[in-house]
């Protein structure tokens, strides 16, 4: 069996053989035709059509590319959905831990409010609050079980607000006037930054122009039911005397250390709970992180506590070992940022670092988000390994939260709107809840066959008999009565009266008239003369002045000053008569 075998394969490799020679003899040859080398294309109609469909196969190349980009990287940007009710830039968000509620503030001082459960695909928000008039909305953030949410506006007292958007609690105003500021129990300027505690439900911390991290425990100490801060951490400045703004604050995993940002462009790790710190990586800074006077907008930590992420005005992210805390691991550059609420954000597994990009408003560019690779041999990366467009021309990409239960991005922009970017093969729940959901409409023609007559309520019915009015009439007759719909009474024509304002006279002058140039001018009155009009009353009644004026009295004049004056000059007419 097996000699007939190895023969079978040996002729069929000979007939292979034989064909391959046979066609090599036989080679055709290709020559170009001759209508295209006679007529050559010349027409702008044909160039114009072949440089389209080169551009639209380029086209679909990288598309195809970017997708097979996305899906290598684990990125969740098949689809989008858009959160309209701003009217101004989006420039704070957050996402409860649960992924059913989205907190978006902005520039028009609103919070928005939005609900997974109850939206259909238009997404409208459920509840606005304006937290703090005329104050923009800077921060949110919601707490570890997500009953409750932070807000920081530009006013130095941020709030606490449920679920619902309920206010809750108010956080105190610190004392401007102390030199120094840990004697005093809360803010003096604006709040810049906010966050929870990562697992305690009651405990947040804040950062804010004045130079401090403050420490808050909602059960603490409360001065006139306004909460007062637990613990005051001073960032020291590199010279005596200065003061470093901060400019974003974030606790690590274990909230043993808080990463801080400063305005003048540096970056620093300090003790959660006050003093130098207990590790050699806590109490070490970077005075020149992101270049002198560039403002630090943003600090994350990585979910491996040794590794910081941050980025400043200086058009870049970095990324720092703790462990060496000296100079970063990795630039990534290019990525425009003139907004000081821009941020960045890690992907659940940590492998990818996220950041919108920021445009001029007069310019046609648009707001992108660039994806980079968190891990690298290459220390500087400018090109990003996937680029987004999101925004309109014009428009920044200023906020971004990569939620991981949902798997979904968010992001806010300038135009007044927010979007969530998923994949239906990746992403749970969110917006895939959202975009198939319709809002349902009441048909109002539908008459059941069985109906008859009219249907009432039971507590609908007038028990006393009486006729029926509609709530519409009831408002129109007390609209009629003056005291009802308190009616102000109109002007009296000509002087005024009784306490009624003439028409012919403004309120200043009725009040300059009747009320302060009608009154006595006490410096006319002659004050002996007010207490002889008294001075029988006071002889008769002991206790008419007071028990201190019984004890220490004094005697009355029984003349006044003019009557004085006369018997002085008749006395001494007298004297010259004699």
């Amino acid at each position: 069996k097996m000699n007939n075998l190895k023969f079978e394969r040996l002729q069929r490799k000979a007939e292979i053989d034989a064909i391959t020679a046979d066609l090599l003899k036989n080679k055709p040859e290709f020559t170009r035709p001759e209508s295209i080398t006679e007529n050559p294309i010349e027409t702008e109609e044909e160039i114009a059509f072949l440089t389209a469909t080169n551009s639209t196969k380029s086209k679909d190349n990288s598309d195809e590319i970017a997708s097979k980009t996305a899906r290598r990287l684990g990125l969740p940007v098949s689809h989008e959905a858009v959160l309209r009710g701003h009217f101004k830039a989006v420039t704070a968000l957050a996402v409860d831990p649960g992924g059913g509620r989205i907190a978006t503030g902005g520039t028009d001082y609103n919070v928005k409010l939005y609900d997974f459960g109850g939206m259909d695909k238009s997404h409208k928000s459920f509840r606005e609050i304006e937290p703090e008039e005329g104050h923009l909305v800077l921060a949110l953030s919601y707490s570890t079980t997500g009953d409750r949410f932070l807000v920081c506006t530009g006013s130095s007292q941020p709030k606490i607000y449920d679920r619902d958007g309920l206010e809750l609690l108010q956080f105190v105003k610190g004392d401007p006037y102390l030199r120094d500021l840990r004697k005093t129990r809360g803010h003096t300027t604006v709040t810049t930054c906010g966050e929870w505690h990562p697992f305690d439900r009651n405990m947040l911390m804040t950062g804010s122009m004045d130079g401090t991290v403050r420490i808050w425990d909602l059960f603490g100490p409360q001065n006139f039911d306004k909460l007062c801060c637990k613990l005051t951490l001073r960032i020291k400045p590199d010279k005596v005397g200065g003061k470093v703004c901060v400019s974003s604050a974030n606790y690590n995993a274990s909230a043993n250390s808080i990463a801080v940002g400063g305005a003048d462009g540096s970056v620093r790790i300090i003790p959660s709970k006050g003093g130098i710190g207990g590790t050699s990586t806590q109490g070490s800074v970077i005075y020149d992180a992101h270049g002198k006077g560039n403002v630090v907008t943003f600090v994350k930590f990585h979910e491996e506590d040794h590794l910081l992420a941050s980025r400043g005005l200086d058009d870049c992210v970095k990324l720092w070992d703790v462990r060496k805390f000296k100079s970063p691991v990795r630039v990534f550059k290019g990525i425009e940022t003139h907004m000081e609420t821009s941020n960045l954000a890690f992907s659940p597994d940590g492998r990818v670092i996220a950041a919108g990009t920021n445009v001029n408003p007069r310019s046609k560019e648009a707001g992108t988000i660039k994806f980079f690779s968190t891990y690298g041999p290459v220390e500087e990366v400018s090109l990003p390994d996937l680029q987004i467009g999101l925004a309109g021309p014009g428009e920044s990409v200023i906020r971004i939260e990569w939620h991981s239960k949902l798997k979904q991005i968010f992001a806010t922009t300038s135009g007044g709107y927010s979007k969530v970017l998923y994949d239906p093969t990746m992403s749970e729940k969110g917006s895939l809840m959202t975009s198939e959901r319709t809002h349902r409409s009441i048909n109002r023609d539908f008459v059941p066959e069985n109906l008859v007559g009219a249907i009432y309520t039971p507590y609908s019915l007038n028990m006393d008999g009486d006729e029926v009015i509609s709530k519409k009439r009831v408002q129109e007759k007390a609209r009629r009565d003056p005291r009802k719909s308190q009616k102000p009474e109109p002007p009296v024509n000509g002087p005024g009266a009784g306490g009624r304002v003439s028409s012919s006279n403004s309120f200043t002058q009725y009040v300059l008239k009747n009320k302060l140039l009608t009154k006595t001018n006490l410096r006319e009155q002659d004050a002996r003369d007010e207490l002889l009009k008294v001075a029988e009353q006071a002889e008769e009644n002991p206790t008419y002045f007071g028990g201190a004026y019984s004890a220490n009295k004094a005697p009355l004049a029984k003349l006044t000053l003019e009557e004085e004056e006369e018997a002085f000059l008749e006395e001494q007419k007298k004297l010259l008569d004699a």
